[in-house]
Formats: structure tokens, sequence, C-alpha cells
């Protein structure tokens, strides 16, 4: 009789107190990005992409509650994790025009602070 030990990122096993069948899931890595991917497409095809683009923090916190509810059934928790940065397709330059447009309403409106303060 031979044995293979599998790594840590080939089968996830999902069993425990008040689950009747043992669950064996191939590749928990793949399941798991999965889980992530899904998640956060829902939520940004829910959102304006300017909403996603200046709410970079509010996005990040519901990606992780709703992708933690999803991995709360295999007894996972995210303890660190991060967007990456939106970038534009070559030919489309949305988010550098929203970019800019952000930097030259943060000038436009320290020129006004400073102006009232004198």
């Amino acid at each position: 009789m031979r044995y293979h030990v599998a790594k840590p990122s080939e089968f996830l096993v999902i069993t425990g107190r008040g689950i009747d069948e043992l669950t064996i899931a191939k590749k928990a890595l793949e399941l798991v990005q999965g889980i992530i991917e899904g998640e956060t497409h829902v939520l940004a095809a829910s959102m304006s992409m300017e909403d996603v683009f200046k709410g970079t923090k509010d996005f990040k916190r519901e990606v992780f509650g709703k992708v933690q509810v999803e991995l709360n059934q295999f007894g996972l928790l995210i303890y660190n994790a991060n967007i990456k940065q939106l970038v534009d397709v070559r030919g489309h330059e949305y988010f550098s025009y929203l970019g800019l447009k952000t930097q030259m309403e943060a000038a436009n409106r320290a020129k006004v602070d400073v102006a009232e303060a004198k």
C-alpha cells in the first residue's frame, strides 16, 4: 500500500461538528480564489466606477465582509488582504482622468482654504 501526502494548497477537507458528510475539495486555492473573484465582481458590478475608485476603503471593507461570509463555511478567516490598484486598459484612460480630477479638486480646495485663511 502506498500513500501520498498532498501539499497544503492541493486539497481542502470540510469536516467538523455539525457537518454530516466529509467533503473534499480539490485545489483549495482555486476554490478560495474563485470565491474572492466572484464576490468582488458582484460587488463591483453594483457600484459606479467613481464609487469604486473614490471609495476604495469602503469597497475593500465590503469585499472582505462578503468574502468572509463565504469562507466561514470552510472554517477559513481573512487576516489580511489587499485590493490591487485599478488601472486603465490601453486606449482607455478613465482612471487616470479620475485621478487627475481628484488632484485638481484637492488643489483648488487648498487654494480656497488659503484664501479664506488670509
